[in-house]
C-alpha cells in the first residue's frame, strides 16, 4: 500500500471514530461533548458531516429546551450552521428541522420557503412532505391548501404502501397481559393522523371556495 493510501485509510478511520464518538454524545444528551467532537470532525477534513453534527447537536438542544438553558441561541445558531452545512452538501434532516426551527420561532414565510426548498430536493421523503403540508395548509391561500392536500394524498399512499417500514422503527408499548412490549401500530397512527389534517384542509377549501367538491 502506498504511503498516501495508508495516510487516506488512517484520515478515515480517525473521522469514523470521531464520527462515532459524537454520535454516541449526542444519544446521550451530552451536546457539549458532541459539539467538541464535531467540531474536530471538521479539522479531520469531514466538512459537511462535521457541520451536519453541529446542526444536529443545536438543533436538539433546541427542541429538547429543558436540557440547555440557552435554547433560543441553540435555535440561532442552527439556523447559521445548518445554512452553512447547505454550503457543503444536503439532507432531508437539514430542510425539515431547520423549517420548523423557523416556523417555532414564527418566521412563517422562511419555514414555506425551507421546506419547499427542500420539497423540490427531496420530493418524496415523507417527514418533508409533511412538514410542507402543514406549512402550506397553515400560511397557504386556496392555491397552496390544494398543494398541501395533493401533499398529504401523497404521504398517505407512501405509508399505505410501506406500512411494515414505518412500524419497523416504532416504540413498543407494554402490554396489558404479560410483560413482552407490543409493537405500535405507527402506520395505521400516520394515516389517520394525516387522513385528520386533509379532512380539516378541505373544509378550509369548501370554506375559500364554496363551488369546489371533494
Amino acid at each position: 500500500m502506498s504511503e498516501d493510501g495508508f495516510e487516506n485509510n488512517s484520515e478515515e478511520k480517525a473521522r469514523s471514530e470521531v464520527l462515532l464518538s459524537a454520535e454516541k454524545h449526542l444519544e446521550n444528551h451530552e451536546y457539549l461533548d458532541a459539539i467538541r467532537d464535531f467540531h474536530h470532525l471538521i479539522f479531520l477534513g469531514g466538512a459537511f458531516e462535521g457541520r451536519f453534527g453541529l446542526f444536529k447537536s443545536y438543533s436538539s438542544i433546541f427542541f429538547s429546551q429543558d436540557d440547555f438553558p440557552y435554547f433560543m441561541d441553540a435555535g440561532d445558531l442552527a439556523l447559521l450552521i445548518g445554512h452553512d452545512a447547505l454550503e457543503y452538501g444536503s439532507h432531508p434532516l437539514l430542510y425539515e428541522d431547520l423549517s420548523t426551527i423557523y416556523f417555532l420561532a414564527g418566521e412563517t414565510q422562511s419555514a414555506v420557503d425551507m421546506i419547499e426548498e427542500g420539497l423540490e430536493k427531496y420530493p418524496d421523503n415523507f417527514h418533508i412532505m409533511r412538514n410542507a403540508a402543514e406549512y402550506l395548509g397553515c400560511f397557504g391561500g386556496a392555491s397552496n391548501t390544494k398543494k398541501a392536500i395533493t401533499l398529504l394524498d401523497k404521504a398517505i399512499k407512501q405509508v399505505e404502501e410501506n406500512k411494515e417500514e414505518f412500524n419497523r422503527k416504532a416504540p413498543a408499548e407494554e402490554s396489558n397481559n404479560d410483560s413482552e412490549g407490543v409493537l405500535f401500530d405507527m402506520a395505521a397512527y400516520l394515516i389517520e393522523n394525516l387522513n385528520d389534517e386533509k379532512r380539516r384542509l378541505e373544509d378550509k377549501m369548501r370554506n375559500m371556495l364554496p363551488e369546489l367538491e371533494f
